[in-house]
């Protein structure tokens, strides 16, 4: 596995930014998505968008709902407003 991209204090940089996770969301053919499947669009762990995504629901930028079992899907809120575009 690669090293990861540092910024010039040293930190990890942001590789899975918000808006990426939104554009993935906007563009699914679905109006949800399963977390793992977010996680494959974005090259990353179940994990990592998992935390992304809890962030965002956090923020009040998309919604989730447990579907069955550990299966969560996420969208995007009906009235379109997107926190992190406004």
């Amino acid at each position: 596995m690669g090293e990861r991209e540092r910024n010039e204090q040293g930190r990890y940089t942001e590789t899975i930014t918000p808006k990426r996770v939104l554009d993935t969301l906007r563009d699914a053919d679905e109006p949800f998505m399963a977390t793992g499947d977010v996680a494959d669009a974005l090259g990353c762990s179940n994990e990592a968008a998992r935390l992304k995504l809890n962030q965002l629901q956090d923020e009040g930028t998309v919604e989730r709902r447990n579907v069955r079992g550990a299966v969560v899907v996420w969208w995007l809120p009906e009235d379109g407003e997107v926190a992190h575009e406004r």
